[in-house]
């Protein structure tokens, strides 16, 4: 099975690992403070982030590990921005294992390792 990790780099996880294993077909991974989002941030500590902050979504063709996959990242009208890599979103974006995604400027940021064949 696939799966993503993420490595919390700052915010109120730093230092942090946590291990989301992927669904075989298209899904949204939420990012935010809201309680239903798969990748939650403190709702004191991480002020930066909105309740909906961004999205990453997932969509796999055939077996994991095989097959076409397609990472994208969207900000969901957040308050304060989504950054990739140090650049805003403007648009929807894809993106690869080893990207810094950034929730506002000065928030929390994240790094993702995606892995396949767990």
């Amino acid at each position: 099975m696939a799966r993503l990790i993420v490595r919390h780099l700052t915010g109120s996880k730093a230092g942090s690992d946590e291990i989301i294993p992927l669904p075989r077909y298209v899904s949204d991974l939420k990012l935010g403070r809201e309680a239903g989002c798969e990748i939650r941030f403190d709702p004191k500590d991480d002020s930066a982030v909105s309740r909906h902050h961004a999205a990453i979504r997932w969509q796999q063709s055939g077996n994991p590990g095989e097959g076409a996959s397609a990472f994208t990242l969207i900000d969901l009208m957040s308050s304060n921005g989504t950054y990739l890599n140090g650049h805003r979103l403007e648009a929807p974006a894809m993106i690869k294992s080893g990207d810094v995604i950034e929730l506002g400027r000065g928030g929390p940021s994240i790094r993702l390792t995606i892995e396949f064949g767990m």
